[in-house]
């Protein structure tokens, strides 16, 4: 009997062994490959006609059919802030659509908002409608940028030095409008150079309008990180470096 218990003990304490070393193996590697949103809209059309503007969205090559949120965002060259949100159709194979028809010539930014998976993406293009000559004196000196996008300030706070292995602390401050932007959902997407693998962290709001986070780097080098920014029809994004040594 004493020996059948040892032996007993003897499985039980290796099978343990076992479950934490793929455990270990399954959380090493573990990260999220990013969503892939390419963006599809024609280079010119007339007024009045009806436009098809798409977006396919992928991960890892493979058509995402549960997104969350697929919105398209347009807007006439200059006049961001009298912007039209249209809610995207899903036609399969990770494809969404909407169809417009302008009645003024011009100039028109189309961005599509893409929520899946716990990540966002907004890819945007520009289409011609009718004649535009006319319209782009008008138009000559404005400037857009990400961050401009719903008039968002987005600041990205990292320690002065990040070491492989060691935790390091983020801070970002969102201001829009100038004022602090509150109650937002806040994520990092982290990726080196040439490696298709992203890690996506949410980040959590310590005080009003500042949101925190800790990570670990397990290679050197330079990282891309990018800043996601979403609060209702707020959409922004802004992309920072970080070296690690």
């Amino acid at each position: 009997m004493k020996k059948m218990m040892i032996f007993l003990f003897i499985i039980i304490v290796l099978t343990a062994c076992g479950q934490s070393e793929e455990t270990d193996k399954g959380t090493t590697g573990d990260v999220v490959k990013a969503i892939n949103a390419k963006l599809e809209v024609p280079k010119k059309a007339d007024k009045e006609q009806d436009v098809t503007f798409s977006v396919t969205v992928t991960q890892d090559n493979k058509p995402v059919e549960d997104a969350s949120e697929v919105e398209f965002e347009i807007w006439k060259e200059g006049l961001k802030d009298k912007s039209e949100m249209i809610a995207a159709e899903h036609s399969g194979d990770g494809k969404y659509t909407v169809q417009k028809s302008f009645d003024e010539a011009g100039v028109y930014h189309v961005q599509s908002h893409v929520t899946a998976r716990t990540m966002h993406t907004m890819p945007k293009e520009k289409i011609s409608i009718g004649d535009v000559k006319a319209t782009t004196k008008t138009d000559k000196n404005k400037k857009e940028s990400d961050e401009s996008h719903s008039h968002l300030s987005i600041n990205l706070k990292q320690p002065e030095k990040v070491t492989v292995g060691k935790e390091a602390n983020f801070s970002v401050k969102v201001l829009q409008k100038e004022e602090i932007l509150e109650k937002a959902s806040v994520t990092l997407e982290i990726w080196q150079k040439n490696n298709e693998k992203h890690e996506w962290i949410d980040m959590s709001e310590t005080s009003s309008g500042t949101y925190e986070t800790t990570t670990t780097f397990k290679n050197s080098g330079t990282y891309t990180i990018n800043v996601h920014v979403k609060k209702e029809e707020i959409h922004g994004h802004k992309e920072f470096t970080a070296e690690v040594q």
